[in-house]
């Protein structure tokens, strides 16, 4: 299920990229536009559908039924490209099994230029309740302010968009039922001087990581800012440099590549790390490889086999277009069908290692049998639609349990040693065929550290269907009162009870067998009671009249009887 964040225009293009490595029928539904497509795609075939671009939300605080449902018959993978004018974005689209109902929000808050961050909410049931738990740190969404809460109910196919005037990173999404969440920018810079949208689709809080790399993007000269999201209290992220972050539930920590260089990060507890690459700074025209954007940073345990992208857009976008690929291996994997033309960077510290290489021909398709890797897509146009970045291929389901404290401080853990086969198929992620008030304090060191103090007491995220979140804001006195209120209600009398009341009464069965069995157990009982008494009534009466006959007052008295 799909929905695009309104970049303030509605210029330009919104193209999905359906590949399938086998033979699949994809169906794009769309009702809001009444318009269903079809489309056989064969193996290692790309389907490059241009969208309505009036499909990108813009009726914030409004549940509008206009997201994108596509479906296949056999596994695809779905990648987003929406550009507008000199801006663009993009992101993988999430299978159906990888959504859950929890989910951080996260987002970069820049220069806005009257624009502002976005967070969209995407039904794929009906009757799906939506908690919303707003933490800002400045600013408001509509009406709710940090620490506040909403509720809402959508439909299959609704999309709820909340519009913000300050960074919302740390707000915490809760459903009923999985729902789909796209967060972003409508237009921001990042670290620099040119604005770009950002849209990213978030993973839920099931498949944060405790392992990750971070790297420079591939013609960028500037690094990368990863912002690292904690699901957990008293979360220690551990980095390959040396430094050591503590963060509490919701809190974040950013680094910035270009200040501290490549590195790996671990965690013992599950973060979410969002990477956001930088606007251009005044470079000529063509030097301008990537301009901002954002993309999820998958896990070490979340690595893949094999990508498949034809990324290749510019006779659609009619302009020059500047793509690279990253890949990052264990050190102890070395990749031998890459090509020759890809430069080779060793993290230290870390034994992980980057391979960057310029894609001018399409499709790429990259499988070493069993050897895992990660992949990012990096992609830019010659001053027109810049700026997408997304990772290529993720292993979902693997979900992180915390480590323990004494864990190994080692910043990442190098893979087994894999086993390679030359087999080319590739593995693609599939769609389902059926269907606080808080505060900055202060920043330390040139890592961008962040402090936050909360007035609402830190919960840790879960991963339940819990039915009802409220209320979020909970203080001493409130918490006191409300047990004093649940205990007075839950209080009974016990002679109200029902066990009192029926411990004298017996249940009625009008059923024939119940009746039966009533019947002759009555039988029984009378028949018993009158073979006890009848022989001593007769003995009696006989005693009676044989003293009546002797006694004047008892035969006057048995006479009166009779």
């Amino acid at each position: 299920m799909l929905s695009f964040i309104h970049a303030k225009k509605s210029d330009g293009y919104t193209i999905l990229l359906i590949s399938a490595e086998d033979r699949a029928t994809v169906t794009i539904t769309i009702p809001s536009l009444d318009i269903i497509l079809i489309n056989d795609i064969g193996p290692g075939e790309t389907w490059k559908p241009s969208l309505s671009t009036d499909l990108r939300y813009k009726s914030y605080f409004t549940a509008v039924r206009s997201a994108v449902n596509v479906t296949s018959t056999a596994p695809v993978t779905v990648y987003v490209y929406d550009g507008v004018g000199i801006r663009s974005s993009g992101y993988m689209a999430l299978p159906l099994h990888a959504l859950s109902t929890s989910y951080i929000a996260v987002t970069y808050n820049g220069q806005t230029d009257l624009a502002y961050p976005v967070l969209l909410l995407v039904a794929i049931m009906d009757n799906t309740t939506v908690d919303v738990l707003y933490r800002l740190s400045s600013g408001q969404c509509d009406v709710h302010t940090t620490g506040q809460t909403s509720r809402h109910t959508l439909h299959a196919y609704d999309v709820y968009g909340v519009l913000c005037t300050g960074d919302f990173t740390g707000t915490y999404i809760v459903s009923n039922k999985p729902v789909v969440v796209i967060s972003g920018h409508q237009k921001t810079n990042v670290s620099g001087s040119n604005m770009d949208t950002l849209q990213e689709m978030l993973i839920p809080v099931n498949q944060f990581g405790l392992r990750f790399v971070l790297i420079d993007p591939h013609g960028s000269m500037r690094g990368s800012i990863n912002r690292i999201v904690s699901s957990s209290d008293n979360t220690e992220v551990t980095s390959s440099t040396g430094e050591t972050f503590l963060l509490n539930v919701y809190e974040y920590v950013d680094i910035d590549t270009d200040i501290s260089g490549q590195q790996c990060i671990n965690s013992n507890f599950p973060v979410l790390v969002v990477s956001f690459t930088k606007s251009v700074n005044g470079e000529k025209l063509n030097e301008r490889s990537l301009d901002a954007a954002m993309y999820i940073v998958p896990a070490t345990n979340m690595f893949t086999t094999s990508i498949y992208i034809d990324y290749g857009l510019s006779s659609v976008l009619s302009t020059d277009e500047f793509v690279s690929l990253a890949f990052v291996f264990s050190r102890n994997d070395t990749p031998q069908n890459l090509p020759s033309t890809s430069v080779h960077e060793v993290i230290q510290s870390c034994p992980y290692d980057v391979y960057k290489m310029t894609v001018t021909t399409w499709p790429v398709v990259y499988s070493e049998g069993s050897l895992k890797f990660v992949a990012y897509l990096y992609g830019s146009n010659h001053n027109k639609y810049n700026g997408a970045s997304f990772p290529l291929n993720m292993n979902f389901g693997n979900s992180q349990v915390s480590s323990s404290s004494s864990a190994s401080t080692s910043c990442c853990f190098p893979s087994s040693p894999l086993s390679l086969s030359s087999s080319p198929s590739f593995a693609l992620i599939s769609s389902s065929s059926s269907f606080t008030s808080f505060s900055l304090i202060s920043s330390s060191s040139s890592l961008g550290v962040y402090e936050v103090t909360s007035s609402v007491p830190q919960q840790k995220v879960c991963d339940c269907l819990c039915k009802s979140h409220d209320p979020w804001n909970m203080t001493e006195e409130l918490f006191g009162k409300l047990r004093e209120e649940a205990t007075n209600l839950l209080l009974l009398e016990p002679k109200n009870l029902s066990k009192t009341i029926r411990k004298l009464m017996s249940a009625q069965d009008n059923r024939p067998t119940a009746v039966a069995i009533g019947c002759v157990g009555t039988a029984f009982i009378v028949f018993t009671i009158v073979l006890i008494l009848v022989p001593d009534v007769i003995s009696g009466l006989r005693y009676l009249f044989a003293e009546g006959e002797t006694q004047p007052k008892v035969f006057q008295f048995v006479s009166n009887v009779k």
